[in-house]
């Protein structure tokens, strides 16, 4: 996701019936394009499973969703 000012972002981890695995972070982030890496625990820090999630990212005014496969 390409910032054109720093932000303050949400990012959330979802299953594939959109319940919340995982909240990844509430932090600012700089303009331009960032990286957001996953460690593929959920929120009791267990490891999740192999399969398909989603990542949100909102900026307060935009969310945004990405699919993603977890591959192990």
């Amino acid at each position: 996701m390409l910032l054109l000012a720093i932000s303050l972002l949400s990012v959330s981890l979802l299953t594939a019936d959109c319940r919340l695995m995982a909240l990844m972070g509430v932090k600012p982030y700089k303009s331009g394009v960032n990286t957001i890496n996953c460690d593929g625990r959920d929120n009791s820090y267990n490891p999740v499973s192999s399969g398909i999630y989603f990542i949100r990212i909102n900026t307060g005014t935009e969310s945004h969703t990405q699919k993603m496969l977890m591959m192990k």
